[in-house]
């Protein structure tokens, strides 16, 4: 298999996996559920990663920020871009 066969295999697969990661932590943190501070932000955390995570793949495409290392930035609404 050609290296860049294999690559695309990777993020194909990683995507995969995040995908539905990345749906239900926003998902839990819509709903509204009464999680303590802690937790809240712990799903906060997985979230933003997540998201850096996304960033990293599409760039790896081609695709997104030129910086995808960067720690993402929350937005005016308290989660994260």
């Amino acid at each position: 298999m050609a290296e860049i066969d294999r690559v695309a295999e990777l993020r194909h697969a990683l995507a995969n996996v995040l995908g539905p990661l990345l749906t239900e932590v926003q998902l839990t943190l819509a709903s509204g559920a009464p999680f303590d501070d802690e937790t809240r932000q712990s799903l906060r955390d997985i979230e933003a990663l997540a998201l850096r995570m996304r960033d990293i793949l599409r760039a790896s495409q081609g695709i997104g920020p030129t910086n995808p290392v960067a720690p993402a930035k929350p937005d005016s609404a308290g989660g994260v871009q």
